[in-house]
């Protein structure tokens, strides 16, 4: 019992100064403030001070990325997602793939090399993490669903990894 209590107690302990180390900013705040008090500084200047110390952090909202379009860059990857994007084959040259995705779920694929192959279809959202996103298209006249993977780069960028077949991952810029 006796070593019971004792990691009762010192695990009580660990806790009580886990709570005073939280206290440090405010206490190192206050002692800044005293500290401007007893120099001989303005009221003004006091207040300063405890504004410069109790300011929360920048949400970066005047800050905030922009894509190509000159739209502020969507929180959710689902929001990134809407908009055209255009893939060029190096392999081929003037060969390239172009997508839209509508936020009403609506897609286009424009293939074209010699000749241009278009389909629409439908997306849908099955998970979703801070810049990843894994989709579902459908297309008219095909049967079978395609189900991707996409890692946003940055707001103008995007690599797409097909779930459902051998593809390679291709890599995708957003049109202006």
């Amino acid at each position: 019992m006796a070593t019971r209590r004792n990691d009762e107690t010192s695990a009580g302990r660990r806790k009580k100064r886990a709570s005073k180390s939280g206290a440090l900013p405010l206490f190192v705040a206050g002692c800044g403030v005293v500290f401007l008090l007893l120099t001989g500084a303005s009221v003004v200047g006091v207040l300063w001070a405890l504004g410069v110390f109790a300011k929360a952090p920048d949400s970066g909202a005047g800050n905030q990325d922009k894509d190509r379009s000159g739209k502020p860059a969507a929180a959710k990857p689902r929001d990134r997602l809407v908009g055209q994007w255009e893939h060029s084959l190096q392999d081929t040259p003037g060969a390239k793939m172009t997508l839209e995705f509508v936020a009403d779920g609506k897609v286009t694929l424009v293939a074209t090399n010699k000749a241009s192959v278009t389909r629409n279809g439908r997306w849908e959202v099955l998970g979703e993490k801070t810049d990843r996103l894994t989709i579902r298209l459908r297309f008219n006249n095909h049967p079978d669903p395609a189900d991707w993977d996409i890692e946003f780069l940055n707001n103008d960028s995007m690599r797409v990894n097909s779930l459902t077949s051998m593809a390679p991952p291709f890599t995708y810029q957003r049109k202006p």
